[in-house]
This record gives C-alpha cells, structure tokens and sequence, in this order.
C-alpha cells in the first residue's frame, strides 16, 4: 500500500514539472518576443562629454565590442541592449576626460511593470577602477544618487554581476509564477478526473523521470552556465530545417545538462588530487609543486627543440626584420625587436617530463642566438633578466601562461634603457622604489580556467602601486584599422617627448602603461602584422614589436 502511494505521488510529482517546465519555458519566450529587453540607466553628468560603453559577456567573450555615446551635461537616459540568452558580468562605461556622474537607477522592461534597481542597491556592485585594473574602489551615495569622480587614468565604471544578475532573475518571476500556478491547477483537475491515475506503474514512472532530465535545462534561469572559455551552444533555432533540430538540440543539451559545471569539476578533482593528472592534458600539464603549464602542440614542439629554423629560414627572418628596420628609418621611425621567453624558458625546473626541452636547443634560442650574431636588428632580450630576477622573485605566474606585473616591470625597464641608447633625452626609466609592492596570493590564471578548477592551486600576485598620484598619461579608445584586433593610445602631458607605437600581444598588457610614462603619444595595437596605414596616421619616432616566443614563426612573413 505505501509503495502504491510513494509509486503515486512521484508520478503526480513528475507531472506537474513537466508542466513547469513546459509553460515556463513559453511564458519566458512570450515575454522576451514583446520586449526590447535594454538596460535603461539614469545618469546625471556634470558636463558633456563622449562615454563609451560596452558590456561583458560570458562565457567565452575575448574582448568587449566598446560603442561610443554622447553625455550631455545633466540628466541623461542610456539605452543599452541586452543581448539574449547571454550572461551579462557587468556594464562598463570608460570616460577619457574627467567627469562627475551620478547614477541614479537601472532598469529593464519586464512583462508586467519594469525592473528598477536604485542607487542604493547599485552601490555595492558599482566599481571605479583606473590604470591598474586591480586598483578599484567603491564611490559613494547621496541623496540615492551613486556619485562618481572620473579623474585618473582609464575611468573605468563597472556595474557588476551582482546587480546585472538582480534585473535578469526579476525578468523571468512572473512566468515562474504563472508556470507555477497553471501546472498545479492542472495537476488537481488531472488528479480528480483522470480515471487511469490509479494505474500509476514504475515504467510509466521511469519514463517521465527520463522527460524530466531533458526538460530540466530549459528551465534553469542561468542556463547552467559553463566556467569554460567559449560560448555554450544555443537553444536551436525552431525556425528552420526541422531535421537539423535534433542536432542542434543535442549540442545545447550537452552544454546545458542539468549539475554539469558540479560534475566536470568532481571529475577534474578526482584528476588531479587522485591520480595527479591534468583535466585536459592536451591544454594543460600539471609540472612540479603545483606550477601548470601550456600543452598546446606547437608550444610543447617549440619547447622540445625538434622543429628548428633551417639555414634557409633563419636567413629570411634577419633579412625581413631588416629591410623593416631599413624601410621605417626611411620615414624617421626607429625600429625595435623584443620576443620574451615562454614560462618553459624560465621554470625548466618544474616542468614535467612529458613536455621537457629534449633537443639540444629550441627555435627561440637558435633565433634569437643568430639574431644577436648576425642581424643589426635592435633585439631586446628579457631571458637573461628575468632568469637573475627568479632567484628572489617569481617572475611569472603558477598557473598563468604569462610573465606577472614584476617580471613585466622588469623588462619595461629593460627595453625603455635600451632605447635611451638612442634617444638619451628620454624621461628617466621608473624604478621599483617608485612603487609599493605587495605580494598576495590567489587562485585565478588563463590555465587554471582551461581546465576548470579555479580556487584549486595557488599563484604569487604581485600588485605595483605607484607612489605618484599625479596624473600623468590618459587612455583613450581609438579606431581600429584592418587586421588590427583593438587600438588604443595614450595622451602624456609633456608633449615633447616622442611618440611610440607598440606592436603587441598579451605580455604587453603590464608593460603598455608604463611605456607610456616616456612619450607624448603612445599607440597600442594588439595584433603583431606592421600595418602601412597605422604607421603613416600615427607618425611615430619609434615603433617596438612585442610577440612572445610562441609566434616566432609570424617573423618569416615579410
């Protein structure tokens, strides 16, 4: 008898959520089709000036599309766009010239009356950051107003996930609610007038519990959103090819299966703290004490030293870096070379066996060698530097792929010294005394999120504060040109230093600031393809080419 009972109120339990989940589904779909589901946000500014904006999305998003809009002095209302079925992390607004702002409230179209967050729940969520982006503080509140001073460097104003996720779980209560409703209804009406109730079986049991499982992800208001880095598959297009729905339907489910992020991370785990193993050993090797390392195939080659420069080659590569060298000199322009090592370079030691340098030597140090012996090419070499600075210091992060702020702050000096040999007018290069340093530790790193388990090894941050508070360089967000991934510059205010444009990549991301100490413009391509066009708008006394050693093989294109 009790089994009967249990047998029924699971299939009665069963029922109503897949009802749940079928209305709710609807009424969400219903209720974003009638709106424009924008972010409206009330902002006073005590004077006209262009902001821009953009909006951080995740998972996957590698960099922000920024637009520009046009502050007038006073009240304004913003309409931004909310992109649909994506996780907002934050609204970001970046301001080039000081400015007061006052934020007085967010707020989105729901179905029945907009969702309105005010200043006072927007001040715990509100961030001001400047040059250093893990400087930040929070701004204060008056009158329910959030008040922001943008004064130095970067201007950085960031409505975080806190609140951007507040709008979103409001936008989706009422279908809850009326799923909710709806489903119980029908489930008392089905209770009391179907006949076949009483015939509940456990195979009829198995079955929907199965529907359940398929129809879970549907419902789930983050959309079981993954800690990987790229962008989960989308709810398939209804509107097309029916026989490519499953397909579809199939790749979102995989990516939306309900606990999936709990149970990748279980696995990971059992992984690493079992069997010591990487997750994904074709991304990421995990090396001695704890340090992680890029398994990538072309870095573990470059690293074992089988693939090397032919005679051939290495010829075409001092010839292409010097006819560069030739043809910027023509128009003024002097020319610089810096390939920083990779972290296998400078931690040999922890490197497991699987991805150990093998050859007697690797293409970066047969390059670089040749270089230094046969090319005039101005080469600037960090390795033998940071090799002295790992004796006191960690150089690059544990579980990054990258140099950290110290060993970036190092090689800055090292290439500013080195074109002070050329250009001796130039400001004095910053010491580390002009800095407070402190070291904390955390547990972030691009290779830590390869593999999915933040908060699970630990690295040395170490964070550089300037001891001038004197505002010096403003960024500003220029217009990219083709083949060129964003652009951006700095304003010094002593313009008669010269003007710098730096080809670079991500190692560039600690150095462009303090470069930018030294010259009245400082231009910043991300991208390592010298582009005639940028060169001839921006007019630069020195160009310098940042790529690490892993896109060495980009210096045999002319």
């Amino acid at each position: 008898m009790v089994r009967e009972w249990l047998n029924k109120v699971v299939f009665l339990f069963l029922v109503f959520w897949l009802c749940f989940s079928s209305i709710y589904y609807l009424a969400k779909e219903i209720m974003i089709a009638g709106k424009s589901l924008e972010y409206v946000i009330e902002i006073n500014a005590s004077a006209s000036i262009p902001l821009q904006y953009s909006l951080n999305i995740a998972p996957g998003q590698i960099g922000a599309k920024i637009s520009e809009i046009q502050l007038k002095k006073g009240s304004n209302q913003l309409r931004i766009p909310r992109p649909l079925r994506k996780e907002v992390i934050s609204i970001n607004f970046l301001s080039t010239q000081p400015v007061e702002l006052g934020l007085s409230e967010i707020k989105m179209d729901a179905f029945f009356e907009p969702i309105v967050i005010n200043g006072a729940e927007m001040l715990s969520s509100v961030k001001l950051s400047y040059s250093d982006l893990s400087n930040s503080e929070s701004p204060n509140i008056v009158d329910g107003t959030v008040q922001v001073s943008l004064s130095k460097n970067l201007n950085t104003i960031s409505i975080k996930k806190k609140v951007v996720h507040s709008i979103d779980n409001q936008l989706i209560y009422w279908p809850r609610v009326l799923a909710f409703v709806l489903s119980f209804v029908f489930l008392i009406l089905f209770s009391v007038f179907s006949s076949r109730f009483q015939k509940v079986n456990y195979q009829l049991n198995f079955f929907l519990l199965f529907m359940v499982l398929i129809s879970t992800p549907i419902i789930t208001s983050k959309d079981n959103r993954s800690r990987e880095n790229r962008e989960l598959a989308p709810f398939p297009n209804l509107d097309q090819n029916i026989w490519k729905i499953p397909r579809e339907f199939n790749k979102y489910y995989n990516d939306h299966f309900p606990f999936r992020n709990e149970l990748r991370y279980i696995g990971n785990a059992i992984k690493y703290r079992i069997f010591n193993i990487s997750p994904k050993p074709d991304a990421v090797r995990i090396g001695k004490e704890g340090w992680l390392f890029n398994s990538a195939k072309d870095v573990v080659v470059l690293n074992q030293g089988f693939d090397l420069y032919s005679k051939e080659e290495l010829a075409t590569i001092k010839n292409n870096l010097e006819a560069k060298s030739r043809l910027l000199e023509k128009h003024g322009i002097t020319y610089y070379l810096t390939i920083p090592p990779m972290k296998h370079r400078v931690y040999k030691e922890y490197l497991p066996e699987s991805i150990k340098q093998l050859g007697e030597t690797t293409k970066w140090e047969q390059l670089m060698n040749y270089l230094k012996e046969h090319s005039s090419v101005r080469l600037i070499d960090p390795y033998a530097t940071l090799i002295g600075l790992k004796k006191k210091h960690v150089v690059y992060y544990q579980t990054d792929t990258h140099w950290n702020k110290l060993g970036a702050f190092y090689a800055y000096q090292l290439i500013i010294d080195r074109i002070r040999m050329d250009f001796p007018n130039l400001s004095p290069t910053l010491q580390i005394d002009d800095f407070v340093v402190e070291m904390k530790v955390d547990s972030t790193g691009d290779l830590v999120g390869l593999i999915d388990m933040k908060n699970t090894f630990a690295r040395d941050a170490y964070y550089l504060t300037s001891k001038d508070t004197a505002q010096k360089v403003v960024l500003k967000v220029g217009s990219k040109m083709e083949g060129e991934s964003s652009y951006v510059y700095y304003e010094h205010i002593d313009k008669n230093q010269p003007k710098l444009l730096l080809y670079r990549d991500s190692f560039s991301e600690y150095l462009r600031e303090h470069l930018a100490e030294h010259f009245s413009v400082s231009g910043i391509v991300w991208g390592h393809q010298l582009n005639d066009k940028r060169i001839l708008k921006d007019k630069p006394d020195i160009l310098v080419q940042e790529l690490m050693e892993r896109f060495i093989d980009k210096l045999l294109l002319p």
